[in-house]
């Protein structure tokens, strides 16, 4: 059994892959979750995986932590700063390099072409270093993910209006949880050697649709309204979002949706997994309620 190491290993995706891929029959024992310190790895070694220290910041010692790994999910780091992203991605990809690995799985935006958040840029970068250095990939282009929108669910249950800066446009994020049994499909699935995938829905949707699904599930009238932005981030802060994170989702999110840059639609989280890629009412409610719980 090929050994599989994972990158963000403590964040969200991460850690849903690497649940994935042990679900998916992987042994504990060969996937190696890269953490930032020992700490931060001990959870992961109580559930039998083997986690190796390894940061984008030092690129030496992540080529140490990949030794002897048959496969790699390589998820884009955080930070918004492009420079830094690109200078951390490319000391990963130089480290890929220079080991033996089979098959790198370069995790990053979808539509990156049309750069709807100017982060794309990079994850065209590194996709291009990648081929130039001749490394065996699989890329895997992320929507938005639909998780993004638990705060609105929340505010919109409990309020019955669902406010966006949209237009009504249509959009394409997916569920978290179903791009993570993608990627983990990926890495254990034989033939997505020179693949790119596109993580999205299959169909697209809009707040009224949001709106509906959630009506549905709450078994309450859930409308949604058309607003200007600055309505829209006074609604989010009132609820109780953080001022700073309800200025992005509309600014930045709800913008990208405005202007048509989230349509990509398509069949690949299902191939790869099985699973839908669309949003339903359970899921809405369920995104709503963990929203809810930690106000």
């Amino acid at each position: 059994m090929p050994t599989i190491a994972v990158t963000g290993a403590t964040g969200n995706l991460g850690g849903l892959v690497m649940d994935h891929l042990l679900t998916s029959g992987v042994a504990a024992g060969d996937v190696i979750p890269l953490v930032r310190s020992d700490a931060k790895g001990r959870r992961f070694a109580a559930r039998g995986m083997a986690p190796r220290v390894a940061t984008y910041d030092d690129p030496e010692g992540f080529a140490r932590a990949i030794e002897g790994v048959d496969k790699l999910v390589l998820i884009s780091p955080p930070s918004p700063d492009n420079a830094v992203r690109l200078q951390q991605l490319h000391g990963a990809v130089m480290a890929v390099h220079a080991s033996n690995l089979t098959q790198l799985a370069y995790v990053g935006l979808a539509d990156p072409e049309e750069r709807p958040f100017c982060l794309e840029d990079v994850d065209l970068a590194i996709e291009h270093s990648i081929l130039a250095a001749g490394i065996p990939f699989t890329f895997l282009r992320n929507s938005v993910y639909l998780d993004e929108l638990g705060p609105e669910l929340a505010a919109a249950a409990a309020s019955g209006e669902l406010l966006s800066a949209t237009g009504n446009h249509p959009m394409n994020w997916a569920p978290r949880a179903d791009m993570a049994a993608a990627i983990a499909g990926a890495v254990t699935q034989e033939g997505h050697l020179g693949a790119t995938y596109n993580l999205v829905s299959p169909e697209p949707y809009t707040y009224d649709d949001i709106a509906a699904l959630l009506s549905q599930a709450t078994g309450r009238p859930v409308t949604h309204r058309a607003a200007p932005g600055p309505d829209v981030v006074q609604s989010l802060t009132t609820w109780g979002m953080d001022p700073d994170h309800a200025q992005a989702m509309v600014e930045d999110f709800q913008a990208a949706i405005a202007t048509g840059k989230c349509h990509t639609t398509g069949g690949d989280i299902e191939r790869l997994s099985g699973r839908s890629g669309r949003p339903t009412a359970d899921y809405l409610v369920s995104l709503a309620q963990s929203a809810q719980s930690s106000r």
